[in-house]
C-alpha cells in the first residue's frame, strides 16, 4: 500500500469520526471533504 493511500484511509475515518461530534462539525467536514475532492 502507498503512503498516499495510507494517509487518504486514515483520513477518511477521521472525517466519519468526527462528523459524529456536531452538527457544525459535520457540516465543516462536508464542505472541507467536498472542496478537497472537486
Amino acid at each position: 500500500m502507498k503512503m498516499d493511500e495510507f494517509e487518504s484511509s486514515i483520513s477518511f475515518r477521521l472525517f466519519y469520526e468526527v462528523q459524529a461530534l456536531s452538527p457544525w462539525s459535520r457540516a465543516t467536514c462536508n464542505q472541507l471533504w467536498s472542496s478537497h475532492h472537486n
